[in-house]
This record gives C-alpha cells, structure tokens and sequence, in this order.
C-alpha cells in the first residue's frame, strides 16, 4: 500500500516514482484526485498536472507514462515549457552572476549589476509573460522609442543596453533556449553625436604633447616625471579604450592582456604584409628595418612551416627589408624601393635570390618626404589595381620607376596630394581583390572618384580601428600566399 503523507494542511498524500524525480499526490482542494509533480531541472520549476482519476494503479501508470514522457523531452534538450522572457533573463543573470570575480574573463559586481538594471527595462517593454518563442526579429527595432516611454535615457547608454540585451539573445541562443539570436534595432544615425572619438589629427595632438610635458627637461624632478607619466599612461589609456572614469579606475592587472610569445613588443604585427615576401618559389624571410618590428619574421617562419610552405631564404645580418618596400609588377619583375626601412645589402639579398630564378629585381631610391617617423614604404606611393594599372603619388614617384612603369604600359592614376597628405599616405593604400576591383578607406572621396574614373570598382570601409597614418592600412593587413 502506498505511503500517506498528512501535512496537516494541504499535502493529505504524497507518493514518490521514478527513483524521486516525480511524485503522485492529492491536496485538499482536490479531494480523492491525483495530481502528477515533476520538477524540471533546466527550466526550475515543477510540472504540474491533475492525474483525473481516484484508482491509484491508474494513477501510477499514467504518472510513469507522463514522467518517462517529460524525460525525454529534457533529455533531447526540448522545453517542457513555454519560456518566458522574465524567465530567460533571470537564467542569463544567473550564468552572469557566476563569471563576478572569474579572473581574466569575470566581470565585477557592479557590472552584473549594470546587466541586471538594464534587462529589467526589457521585461516590461515585451512583458514579462510573453513566450520567448514568439519573439520576432523586429520587434523591438524601434526600441528607443520604446523604452523613452519608460524614463529618458542617454544615447550612450542606449546603445549599451540594446547591445546587454543582444548578449543575452546570443547566449540563449547558443544554449536552445531561444530560437532567435539577436535583434534588430533601428539605427541610431544622425541621433548619436557623429564625433564619437578622436580623430588621427587629435591623437597625434594628444601624443605629441604628452610626449613634451613628461620629458625630463620639462619637470621639476624625478617624482615629478614619474607622476606625469603616470598621468600620461591613464589619459592615453582612456583615449584609446573609451572607457568611463568609473571603469578606468576598477582596472586590475588581470585585465591587461599579456602576450606570451618571445617578443612581447610587436604590436605591428597586425600589419602582416611587411614581415615575409612571397614567390612563385616559396617565401622570403624578411628583416624589419623598424626596430619594433624586429622578429616579425620568425612568427611568420612557423606559419610556414607548420603549412609546410617552402622557404627559400632569409634576409641576414646587417641587411635590412621589409616586404612593404617590395612591388610585383608581373611574374618576373619585383621593384624595391631602397629607404629608412629597406638598405642596400637587403636588395642585395634578395637579388641573389631572385635572378638566378629568373626574376628582374629593380631598385629604386624613396624620397625623403617627411622623414624616417613618416614610414614611408615604396607602396606607400602606389597601389596596383589591376593588371595593367596603379594608383600613384606622382610628385614622390623615383624618376627611374616611373620609367620602369611606362615602358610596360601601365595605365597611372594620379592620387590627390591633398588626400595623401591629410590621410597620412593611407588613401594610396589600396588594396586589389582581383583586377580591377578594390578596398579602400571611407572618407577619401577624391581618390575614390578618380579610380572610379578610370574603370576601378571600389569598395570602401571604416577602417579607423585597424589603419592607422603612417603606420598601415588595408594592404598591410593582408599577407596574400598565392594569387592566380
């Protein structure tokens, strides 16, 4: 006979199955009635369903066939319920909740906290009992609308809790909870004040100066220094991350990213052209003639050889060259250009390369222009955008190149100066997906037009995260293996 369990106010019986995960009982108000409990653990709540009959054995058996029912349905990772939004955001925030304080990826209480306030306004704006499953991509586009009508709110703080509010679909989404990823929002063009950020102008400003104010000669004594770069470290470290003063001051050291690798200084690295050329025959490794980037090359030299990529040779000793110096003109001419971060012996080397397997290697002399701080590479001055034709910077082109270019027929765009100069030789650096169609920077409308001109397809990007004057641009992000 099966246990009776009186509490002596609701429970008048209670019955475990299915080793404790369900059970039959009766209340009260339900008289001589089973009722079916089984709690479902993904979805933390039990399910509840009256068993309609007063027979016990019917009861057990129908009980089992439900339990065995729901288990299953678990078990494939299917929703017993209908999730609701207020449930989806109570789980997001509990997963949040275990990342506070998790080192290098956790987040501090104030942040979960931010989290949480945030996701609140969504609840009421959707409610919190409406079903995650008919949620729509759109529904919610005019969302600042929307959520004006619950308190005013900044623009800023907007966007950050439509993007709370993505993380949270992205990671229901990752977790089948949610049959939705994410979003759409309406964008937020014209409402957000269009000068979000420093531009290259204003930082270099801001650089130049604070390299002057914590020189030596400008402070008053060692402590002073000392605090005027500690100062200086804080301004540019918020210029650079846009981080709020709250935020700033909550950094630990296991927020800064380390590298791990032999050489922790080659932040240039990202600018992968330079550091390796390649050949029909295999690659060159190069040697930077810019200090930081100095062993560049030995990252490059195990991609290589981990995709077993041959390597013909490597430019030595007091030879310097940089793959940005370099220009394929056709399969068996390659230009270099011989400057500040290129020198002679490094021509050599890659001559003594090059023309006992047949290939022309020209070089020519860059010019001064701004100096060595400017980095002037020889692609720096041109970009091919098709088989038989380039985007040059005229009045710095070498005499001897300009020859060399006319004499194999190629067609020369003109770069405005004018662009070149104010984009710190970025609008020159073009880069070719296949003949005749390109990628550039946005915001050099001259240039655009003259290649459009002349028949050049041109796509263009906002590059201000990646390119930076005088440092690289879309060419210098790429590293091409092998072109047909």
């Amino acid at each position: 006979m099966p246990r009776i369990k009186g509490n002596g106010k609701s429970l008048t019986f209670h019955q475990p199955i299915m080793d404790g995960d369900a059970s039959i009982y009766k209340v009260k108000t339900s008289g001589d009635v089973y009722q079916f409990r089984m709690w479902i653990k993904d979805e933390r709540k039990h399910y509840r369903k009256s068993l309609k009959t007063t027979d016990y054995n019917t009861a057990f058996i129908n009980a089992k066939q439900i339990a065995t029912e729901l288990s299953s349905i678990t078990y494939e990772g299917n929703h017993v319920f209908g999730l609701k939004v207020e449930e989806l955001v109570e789980m997001y925030l509990d997963y949040r909740l275990q990342e506070i304080d998790g080192g290098d990826e956790g987040i501090t209480n104030e942040t979960w906290r931010g989290i949480r306030s945030m996701l609140k306004n969504i609840i009421t704006i959707l409610g919190k009992d409406t079903k995650v499953s008919s949620l729509k991509v759109n529904q919610i586009f005019e969302y600042r609308s929307l959520r004006f009508a619950i308190s005013t709110i900044g623009l800023q703080a907007l966007k950050n809790e439509q993007a709370a509010i993505n993380a949270m679909m992205k990671w229901g989404y990752r977790n089948n909870l949610v049959g939705l990823e994410m979003f759409a929002f309406k964008g937020l063009k014209g409402i957000v004040p269009t000068n979000e950020t420093f531009t290259d102008k204003e930082m270099r400003k801001l650089i130049r100066f604070m390299e002057t104010w914590t020189k030596e000669k400008n402070c008053d004594s060692k402590i002073d220094q000392l605090e005027k770069l500690l100062i200086r470290d804080y301004v540019l470290i918020m210029s650079n991350t846009g981080m709020r003063v709250g935020e700033s001051r909550k950094l630990k050291y296991r927020n800064i990213l380390k590298r791990e690798d032999h050489n922790s200084e080659i932040a240039d690295a990202v600018f992968t052209y330079d550091a390796s050329l390649m050949t029909k025959f295999g690659a060159i490794l190069m040697s930077p003639g810019k200090v930081l980037r100095s062993g560049e090359q030995d990252l490059h030299r195990v991609f290589y050889k981990s995709h077993n990529i041959p390597i013909i040779g490597s430019i030595s000793g007091d030879a310097r060259a940089e793959a940005g110096d370099t220009l394929w003109l056709d399969e068996t001419t390659l230009v270099v250009g011989r400057g500040f971060r290129t020198n002679q012996l490094g021509v050599n080397q890659i001559k003594d390369l090059l023309e006992p397997r047949g290939v022309n290697v020209f070089a020519f002399d860059l010019p001064f222009y701004a100096g060595a701080a400017a980095c002037l590479h020889l692609m720096s001055l041109i970009s091919l955008v098709d088989t038989r034709a380039a985007l040059v910077v005229m009045p710095l082109l070498p005499v001897g190149f300009y020859e060399l270019l006319s004499s194999k027929g190629f067609q020369l765009i003109e770069a405005p100066m004018s662009e070149f100069e104010e984009s710190n030789t970025l609008s020159t650096n073009v880069l070719a997906i296949s003949p005749g169609n390109c990628v550039m920077l946005n915001g050099l409308p001259k240039t655009t037009e003259k290649l459009q001109k002349s028949g050049i397809k041109v796509q263009v990007f906002d590059g201000d995260a990646l390119c930076i004057g005088c440092e690289g641009g879309p060419t210098c992000l790429t590293r091409p293996l092998y072109r047909s």
